[in-house]
């Protein structure tokens, strides 16, 4: 049986909590997913730890330091391509929770054009149309309230 190339997308992002409320960012125009909401994270770089990559994109993409304290959760989605010779993929997305010692945002010009400090309540209450369709996931996790240790996921070095 012939198996089929798989684009297979590693993805981080961290649920940025200050004070009771959470970070969401609007994609910048010309981006992956431009004019929606999401927690700021990014494509897995292959020289980073999955948790070194989340801290660094949220560095990137807003100035803030966070401090890790869990994994919330994995989850898998197939990967939706705009291009018809695109092999057929997944996006693998690692979504940890973490605390910042501020609420002074220095969003990254042109790949965040916006962002919001909500209380759970207020993302519950979000438009939807407007988030990015990870979110439904991070707000579940977020209401679990359980976590896993922030290196709970072993990542050999080769």
């Amino acid at each position: 049986m012939e198996r089929k190339v798989q684009k297979i997308l590693l993805v981080s992002g961290i649920a940025v909590e200050y004070q009771g409320k959470f970070l969401i960012t609007q994609q910048g125009k010309g981006q992956w997913h431009q004019g929606k909401w999401a927690i700021p994270g990014g494509v897995v770089e292959p020289d980073l730890t999955i948790l070194e990559n989340a801290k660094n994109e949220i560095k990137e993409e807003t100035g803030l330091d966070v401090e890790v304290t869990g994994l919330l959760g994995i989850q898998r989605r197939k990967l939706k391509s705009t291009v018809p010779t695109d092999p057929e993929g997944m996006v693998v997305y690692f979504l940890y929770h973490g605390i910042a010692q501020t609420d002074e945002v220095k969003i990254q010009e042109g790949e965040i054009a916006a962002y919001k400090w909500l209380t759970l309540e207020e993302l519950r209450n979000f438009s939807k149309d407007d988030f990015r369709e990870v979110m439904g996931f991070v707000i579940k996790k977020i209401e679990e309230q359980r976590k896993f240790p922030p290196d709970f996921i072993y990542e050999g070095k080769e």
